[in-house]
Order: structure tokens, then C-alpha cells, then sequence
């Protein structure tokens, strides 16, 4: 710990503090690509929405 600031060097670790648990555990929920999928979509609407207005204007 030679590069750590002082007032960190004596607190405990991530994995050792019961109070701030790793960030998978504390999501508390699966991890699925459905709002990708929604994003993708909208991004791909939102692009043809832009290029027709583009057009017809």
C-alpha cells in the first residue's frame, strides 16, 4: 500500500466491509440485454424519424 493516501491506508477493503457488498451482489437483480434491445430500437427509430424529416422538409 506504498502509493495509498494515509487516510485510507487503515480502513478495511471493498471485500472485507459487510456494509458496501461487491457491486454484483449488490445489483440484486439478473443482468439481461432486454433494455439493449429497447435501445437499439429506439436508436434506429429515432435515426429514420430524423433522415425522413431531413427529406421531406
Amino acid at each position: 500500500m506504498k502509493g495509498t493516501p494515509p487516510e485510507y491506508r487503515d480502513q478495511p477493503h471493498r471485500e472485507e466491509d459487510p456494509e458496501h457488498p461487491p457491486p454484483a451482489e449488490a445489483r440484486q437483480g439478473a443482468t439481461l440485454g432486454h433494455m439493449r434491445w429497447v435501445l437499439r430500437i429506439s436508436m434506429v427509430l429515432a435515426a429514420i424519424g430524423l433522415i425522413a424529416a431531413w427529406l421531406l422538409l
